[in-house]
Parts: structure tokens; sequence; C-alpha cells
């Protein structure tokens, strides 16, 4: 008898463990939603970026196979400290995006601290971060290699002069592309008056003068550009089959216009596909439409057995 109650304890240890087991064991991650996030996110809506930094996109489930990496770069916090002093709104905002930025520094380094002693952890939720030192291309000479351009800047200009001045007032902050400098039509117009010029000549030269390149982009936006495209670099690599590496999703989320528009001349010039880049709330909208909120089929056939 004392024989077989052990054994039955031991069985029952067992089970025991087992369940723990199921229970502690986390599902990997198969996809990663990489959104780079510049200053305009956090001086116009500083709680969507709180909520995306804990999203949890399958309510049906423990273990999330997807989650959010919003990463911060370096020049934006530089641009905040910047905003922190004074007593407008946009000041107001940028001391709490500090504060929660300090908040979620010293608690991941706190959670280092605390797994130094093992090998860190994969992401298993949502979360934000910063741009770390190493995550930037080489030089502002490296993002030649992702960009696609236009044919004509004129032909995919956002906005007009005067839309341009209507979103100054309500915004406080300029948010359209850069003005090709036209000083020197005058000094040409007198060239192209030449009866005996060949008129597709004279519109290629015209057309020359309107393309724009990667060296125009303007040096307040290279830094966020920079970070964005080092992770779009990552984003391109081929996934390792014989590991749990998950699929990354970049993203640029910005409200800044001018940024937007230089941002989509970029992407991956043999396949032609631009990068991604959204508002706030258009990123937001996105996000919301790939939440679960639905019970899974197992559990619709589990209510369905209990209430027939």
């Amino acid at each position: 008898m004392k024989a077989l109650a052990t054994q039955r304890l031991m069985d029952q240890v067992s089970a025991l463990e087992k369940d723990v087991d199921e229970l502690t064991l986390v599902a990997p991650v198969r996809h990663v939603y990489t959104v780079v996030v510049d200053v305009t996110a956090f001086l116009d809506d500083l709680p969507k970026i709180k909520k995306w930094a804990n999203l949890v996109l399958d309510t049906r489930q423990r273990d999330q196979s997807a989650i959010v990496q919003v990463i911060v770069p370096l020049n934006a916090i530089d641009v905040l400290d910047q905003f922190k002093k004074g007593t407008d709104k946009a000041n107001v905002h940028a001391r709490e995006s500090i504060r929660y930025l300090d908040q979620q520094l010293l608690r991941q380094a706190h959670e280092t601290t605390a797994a130094a002693a093992t090998a860190p952890p994969l992401p298993t939720h949502s979360f934000l971060r910063t741009q770390k030192m190493a995550e930037t291309l080489d030089g502002w000479d490296k993002v030649a290699a992702f960009w696609i351009g236009e044919t004509s800047r004129r032909s995919t200009q956002l906005m007009s002069d005067d839309d341009d001045n209507d979103k100054n007032e309500r915004n406080g902050r300029i948010h359209t592309p850069d003005t090709v400098d036209d000083d020197n039509d005058t000094d040409n117009d007198d060239e192209n008056d030449d009866p005996d010029a060949d008129p597709s000549e004279n519109a290629a030269s015209a057309e020359e003068e309107d393309i724009v390149d990667w060296q125009d982009v303007p040096k307040k936006h290279r830094a966020v550009l920079n970070c964005f495209l080092y992770q779009f670099k990552q984003q391109q690599q081929p996934l390792d089959p014989k590991t749990d590496q998950p699929e990354h999703h970049v993203t640029l989320v910005t409200n800044d216009e001018q940024l937007a528009w230089w941002a989509e001349l970029f992407g991956d010039p043999a396949s032609g596909q631009r990068v991604q880049v959204h508002s706030v709330k258009e990123y937001d909208r996105l996000l919301g439409a790939m939440i679960y909120t639905k019970p899974s089929s197992k559990r619709q056939r589990h209510r369905q057995r209990r209430t027939s």
C-alpha cells in the first residue's frame, strides 16, 4: 500500500509539472510591427504612442504571435528637449513625453539588470524603446541604396502654397516640402526663346531641373530618416528558416508632411516598392483593424456544446 501511495503521489507531481510547463511555454512571436515615430507624433498625440507600446493585437490568446515595437529616434528626444521650456501646448506635451520616456527607460533598465545573468529573452509583448547607437547607417551617403525618387518633383507636389499657409496657422509648424529654387528662371528665358531650338530638348532640360535626389533631403530630416532606413534595411534581410526569427514590418509615423513627402521617395529600388509612411491617426486605424477580439473557433465550439 505504501509503494502504491508513493507511486500515485509521483504521478500527481509529474502531472502538475507538465501543467506548469504548458502554462509557462511561450509561443514564438511571428510578426513584429516596428513603428519609428518622430517628434510630431509625441507633440500631437502622445496617448496613441502609449497605447501602441502596450497594444495586445490578439485578445483571444494569452501569448501573442504579433507585437508592436515602437522605436524613438535619438533625434526625436533631442527635439523634445528643445521644446520642453515654455507654456504653449507643444511645450506641455513635450514635458509629458519626456516624463513618459524617462519612466519607460528606467523600467527597461531594471528589467535588463534583473536578466543580466541570463540570455535576454525574446520580446513577447508590445513595447517602446529608444534607438540604439549602432542602429544607424554609416554616413548619409548610404541612403542612396534606398533611393527611388520621382521623375518630376512638381508632379508629386502634395499641396498648394495656400494649403500650406492654412496648415501652418493651425499647427504652428511647417509641414510642407521644400520648394525648388527658381531664382534663375528669368535668366534662362532668353535662352529658351531660340526659335531654332528643339522643343523636346527644352522639355527634357526643364524636367531635369525638377528632379531631386537623396542629397537634397533637408538636414533636419536626415537623422530620423537614417534611423528609419536602418530598420527598413533589417526588414529586407532574408529570414533564417532554422531560427525563430520573426518577420518585421517597418513603418514611419509622422504628422510632418514634409518629412513624409521625402520619406516616400525611398524604398526598394529593385522592386520599386516604397517605404510605409503614415500619420498618427492613419496608423492607429490600421492597428485597430488588426486587433482580434472574436473568440477562437475552438472556444466557439466549446460554448455551442455547453448550450446544446
